[in-house]
Formats: structure tokens, C-alpha cells, sequence
């Protein structure tokens, strides 16, 4: 996505939050439409089960509309709303003893496979790809999703994982350069 575009869309979301705090009910139903499948695909990657990531997904923009009033001014909605997605996923999990600690970040990296079968048509590269993904760390696994398939920005990903921008970027950094290391060992 291009920077001017970007900016165009955190400006969109940051004007129907705005509208939200007014009561107006189709910014809202505007940006759950803009953003509910997004959010559900990334809280899947937390906890793979339907039913728990629907409620909290559910849960988070009824209390969005029921608090609307006391909403405070955010200027980056959308990792705004990744953010509590993921804290009401990780509550879930933790209190309900789902997953162990390391568990609890991105379980199957298999929608990553089938995603880039799709894209590429090199089955070899592809299982190749799929093995040197297992081999990053839960986190490196979640800035790939967060940046590639989910398309925020690095300042957008801070904000989501609870980082400063830098360390965001590094991190992005070394997992791309894991992959590359990696692919290259395989290939050749």
C-alpha cells in the first residue's frame, strides 16, 4: 500500500471514530465493516477457535458503541482495535488455561501455507518456506503476519505489540533476514 494512501485510510478511521463519539451509527457500522474480517483473521492467528475470537470480537465493538461517549481521542484506530482484539484474546486464553505462554502466539502456521500456494505456484519453494516460518519465534511470527498479511505499518505494529517503532522494525528486520537465511540454505 502506498504512503499516500496510508495515511488517507488512518485519516478515514481516525474521522468515523470521531463520528462514533457523536453516536453516529453508520461510521460505526462502516468501520466494523471495514475492519471485523481483518480483526477476526488476526485474532484466529492468536486463538484458532471461531467461537471464542467471534465473541471477543463481538464484545469489543459492543462496548466500542456502548462507551462511545467516553472513547478517547485516537488518531491510529486500526491498530487501536488490533491491540484490544489481542488483549481480549490473550485474557481469554490466559483465563482459561488455553495454550502454555509460548503457545499462545500464532499455533499453526499452516494459513500462511496455503496462502503462498496460492500466490506461488513452486510447491518445493513453498515447503521450503513453510519450514523456515516454523523455525522463526512465536513474536517473528506475528510481525510477519501483523506487516505482510495484515498490512500495518511499522508504527501501527508498535502500537499493537506493545513496542517503540525502532524495535518493531528491527525485529521485522531480523525475521525477514531468518527467512532469507533460511530459503537461501534450502535452495541451494
Amino acid at each position: 500500500m502506498e504512503m499516500g494512501l496510508v495515511s488517507m485510510e488512518t485519516d478515514n478511521l481516525a474521522q468515523a471514530w470521531q463520528q462514533i463519539k457523536k453516536g453516529d451509527i453508520k461510521s460505526y457500522e462502516w468501520l466494523f465493516k471495514r475492519l471485523a474480517s481483518k480483526l477476526y483473521s488476526y485474532g484466529y492467528r492468536i486463538v484458532p477457535n471461531r467461537a471464542i475470537v467471534e465473541d471477543a470480537l463481538q464484545d469489543l465493538f459492543v462496548q466500542l458503541w456502548e462507551h462511545r461517549q467516553e472513547l478517547s481521542d485516537v488518531r491510529l484506530v486500526k491498530p487501536y482495535l488490533y491491540k484490544s482484539i489481542r488483549s481480549r484474546l490473550l485474557r481469554v486464553a490466559n483465563g482459561n488455561h488455553l495454550f502454555s505462554e509460548e503457545e499462545l502466539y500464532f499455533i499453526s502456521t499452516a494459513p500462511y501455507e496455503e496462502s503462498i500456494i496460492e500466490q506461488e505456484n513452486d510447491q518445493q519453494l513453498n515447503a521450503h518456506l513453510y519450514s523456515c516460518l516454523g523455525k522463526l519465534t512465536p513474536r517473528q511470527r506475528e510481525i510477519i503476519h501483523l506487516k505482510f498479511y495484515q498490512q500495518l505499518e511499522y508504527e501501527e505494529i508498535a502500537n499493537v505489540l506493545n513496542m517503540v517503532y525502532q524495535a518493531a522494525v528491527n525485529l521485522c528486520f531480523r525475521a525477514i533476514s531468518s527467512l532469507r537465511q533460511c530459503l537461501k540454505n534450502h535452495i541451494s
